[in-house]
């Protein structure tokens, strides 16, 4: 499996709602890096990104939908801008664009930044 392939499976898995599927390509040690100064920002690692991932799962019930617009490879390195969508529990729709960046070794996910509006994410949850 190639690095580009473990990061379209890992998102393939999210969009079925099947979190446990896709975290079983993280690394249990992996860096897993949120801007801003949301509850889940900071540096996580899978076990703590595993908790913001149930939440997440909690407020979007019908599901938070990932859409991949663009992946480039650079060996280990892959980029991915990404757009989601879904209808949080509180009745707003959430709409929001990314850019992650994926460092895989061995097939494993070991690092991750993901870049997002965190003024639109806290504004859903405010």
């Amino acid at each position: 499996m190639t690095n580009q392939q473990v990061v379209e499976g890992f998102f393939s898995a999210l969009n079925e709602g099947a979190i446990d599927k896709a975290f079983t390509a993280v690394s249990d040690d992996v860096k897993w890096w949120v801007p801003g100064a949301l509850p889940f920002s900071g540096t996580k690692t899978k076990a703590g990104y595993l908790q913001i991932a149930g939440m997440i799962q909690q407020g979007f019930p019908q599901g938070l939908r990932f859409e991949l617009h663009g992946v480039t490879v650079d060996g280990e390195r892959i980029a991915v801008e990404a757009e989601s969508r879904g209808e949080h529990r509180n009745g707003k729709s959430y709409n929001n664009h990314y850019h992650f960046l994926f460092v895989v070794r061995d097939g494993q996910i070991v690092a991750v930044k993901e870049y997002m509006d965190t003024q639109h994410l806290a504004a859903l949850i405010s």
